[in-house]
């Protein structure tokens, strides 16, 4: 595909009038060699990106007419803490991807998305090998907020809390941890 920029040569004559006033015009010998120099700019073509669902950090730009863009790359949105892949809509309601290639022929007008990303959580015994039906939810994503975490029961012992990781005791769960986690049940013998 290419653009063509075509137009009309007219050679030119030189005139001159004679002693009587007669006009008279030289033309010159060669016509059939005609040299004609063209300057142009290439059009701007802008691209600009709304964010939308789970985007943050628009990069748009204008770019010469004819420019491939890759989305993601060198325009587009990057998806928050949390969020997958970003796709990209236009006006018409058409679907691009991250790292799609584009070749920019007019304005082009993105709208970036991203889906929540689905995290484990998981509930283990304090042997840590255990696990346990609970009745916490066993997934999550960063857009189901603070999780209020429901006790665990055991024949003779007491819960006393969850814990994580480093031991320190959780009764919520803060779903911004946007990670797989295990939790551990802390047990003191019933009285």
């Amino acid at each position: 595909n290419s653009d063509t920029l075509s137009w009309k040569l007219t050679p030119t004559c030189a005139t001159a009038k004679d002693a009587e006033g007669a006009t008279w015009y030289e033309v010159p010998e060669n016509t059939n060699s005609v040299t004609a120099t063209a300057s142009y700019e290439l059009s701007k073509v802008n691209v600009t990106v709304t964010l939308g669902k789970g985007t943050e950090t628009a990069v748009e730009g204008s770019f010469d007419y004819g420019t491939q863009v890759t989305l993601g790359v060198e325009v587009g949105a990057s998806a928050k803490t949390g969020y997958g892949t970003v796709s990209y809509t236009d006006a018409a309601e058409n679907d691009y991807q991250s790292g799609q290639t584009v070749k920019l022929t007019q304005d082009l007008a993105l709208t970036a998305s991203a889906e929540a990303l689905m995290y484990t959580l998981t509930f283990k015994d304090s042997d840590k090998t255990k696990v346990l039906a609970t009745g916490n939810p066993s997934a999550y994503t960063v857009e189901d907020g603070t999780i209020e975490l429901v006790a665990a029961s055991g024949s003779g012992y007491e819960f006393v809390s969850w814990t994580d990781e480093n031991g320190a005791a959780v009764s919520s769960f803060d779903t911004a941890t946007a990670a797989n986690t295990t939790l551990y049940a802390s047990w003191k013998k019933a009285s």
